[in-house]
């Protein structure tokens, strides 16, 4: 069995009033501190408690923060990495996938970060690959309709960036992990449910119930990536409703359009309620459809975000 390499900053701190006098903390595990009678042995603890909480405690192994920023929060701590190898297990490869996706998905620059490490971490793609598979799928996967302008991964990578800047916008810090998720998993059933529709003559790629299976990827998925139970429960719901606001507007000319009004918001909340505080999921499940739009074909998405602006007031109102 090969090993997995995982490297994490550690702040070394001495005090020599102390019978030990080394002291290290890990940032980044909970907890993640142990001492040491001197500079290796400090070193040495610090490897052991790596190793161990990988192994033993892997929702208490939160990604890596980047040394530039630790260094701005403890200006006066010397700071050192601590690299190990651990056995290549399904609990090691659920850390090493979660903290290599954590650091793509919540960046500024997503579709760049994950295709830079696709094609130069081979770690990162064997696991991806293996619990993700669909991911790949949708790399190939083109999307020959005038509502998209990229392929599947680049639309969901894209929509991916576009919720990061809006959970900043809109003050979702708490959620922004999760969104940023529910986003990445969003459209992933696409590659299983393409289909191509013959209208006047003009074929087109059409993804019937596609969130339907990028709920079912979701549900296999994310408990392997630091998601409690509940949580899973919530985001599957979200990324089977993120398109309810597509037959949605103001004018309903159509069979199938929904009238936009107090009432279609009201039926929503009282649907959502099932998962939690309805209004609250209902105001993600519109910042979720946001990025979505902002990651289509700019020509004709003016009107379905113009639409999501004015759920999110009426929704405001209630």
């Amino acid at each position: 069995m090969k090993n997995l390499k995982f490297t994490y900053p550690a702040l070394i701190q001495y005090d020599e009033s102390e019978s030990v006098p080394y002291f290290v903390q890990f940032p980044d595990l909970v907890p993640g501190v142990t001492d040491g009678t001197s500079f290796d042995n400090a070193i040495f603890m610090a490897e052991d408690l790596l190793k161990l909480m990988i192994s033993t405690a892997p929702k208490q192994c939160f990604a890596p923060t980047p040394i530039e920023k630790l260094q701005e929060e403890f200006p006066d701590g010397e700071i050192h990495l601590i690299e190990v190898e651990v056995p290549d297990d399904e609990v090691a490869r659920d850390v090493y996938l979660t903290n290599k996706l954590d650091e793509i998905l919540l960046d500024e620059n997503v579709y760049a970060k994950f295709i830079e490490a696709y094609d130069k971490d081979e770690d990162f793609k064997d696991i991806l690959r293996n619990l993700i598979p669909e991911a790949e799928d949708c790399l190939y996967c083109k999307q020959n309709n005038p509502w998209h302008i990229y392929p599947v991964l680049e639309h969901i990578l894209r929509s991916v960036e576009y919720m990061n800047r809006l959970a900043k916008e809109k003050k979702l810090k708490r959620e922004a992990r999760m969104l940023s998720y529910i986003m990445f998993f969003h459209d992933l059933g696409k590659p299983r449910a393409k289909k191509v529709v013959e209208r006047d003559g003009v074929k087109r790629d059409s993804f019937p119930v596609h969130a339907y299976y990028s709920r079912k990827i979701a549900e296999k998925a994310l408990p392997h990536l630091r998601f409690e139970e509940d949580e899973v429960s919530v985001m599957a719901e979200l990324i089977d409703r993120h398109d309810v606001f597509i037959p949605v507007t103001m004018n309903p000319t159509l069979p199938h359009h929904i009238k936009l009004d107090e009432a279609f918001v009201e039926n929503q909340i009282r649907k959502l309620d099932k998962f939690g505080d309805g209004k609250k999921l209902l105001y993600l499940l519109i910042q979720i459809a946001r990025a979505d739009n902002l990651a289509q074909n700019p020509e004709l998405t003016k009107e379905p975000l113009n639409n999501l602006r004015l759920l999110e007031e009426i929704l405001s109102t209630l």
